[in-house]
């Protein structure tokens, strides 16, 4: 069984706004003495997969789908540049996709961690579902 993030909580309550940009808002709060600073991105769905590059970019890709496939031969895809998040050593930061995307590649990269990895060194990506079941 899963808890629940108190991380979240504490964000949804708390005025924290640093910057509101198209594609995310930033923002930076001090939770129990570790600074954090959380990018939260427009909704995802099925269709959508997050890619996370060598050069620190993170990428949107919406699949359209023609003649009922995703991705498949027929399908429109429409890329665009999402965010670069800035890593500052000691601050955790978070990348969380509203919604459900398809999928996040990139995370082999070194620069980028999953949800299931506790290496404060780098920026963790993850859907909305996975922070909201992440703990530090």
């Amino acid at each position: 069984m899963f808890k629940r993030n108190p991380i979240l909580s504490y964000l949804k309550k708390q005025n924290i706004v640093e910057k509101v940009k198209k594609h995310y808002t930033l923002y930076r709060f001090t939770y129990q003495n570790q600074p954090f600073k959380v990018y939260l991105t427009p909704k995802a769905n099925k269709a959508t997969v997050i890619h996370c590059k060598d050069s620190g970019d993170i990428i949107w890709e919406q699949l359209y789908p023609f003649s009922g496939t995703y991705g498949g031969v027929g399908s429109n895809r429409e890329k665009h540049f999402l965010l670069k998040p800035t890593f500052e050593k000691g601050i955790m930061t978070i990348v969380v996709i509203k919604g459900k995307p398809a999928t996040i590649t990139g995370f082999g990269n070194g620069l980028f961690s999953s949800v299931y990895s506790k290496d404060s060194d780098k920026i963790f990506v993850m859907s909305e579902k996975e922070f909201a079941t992440f703990l530090i």
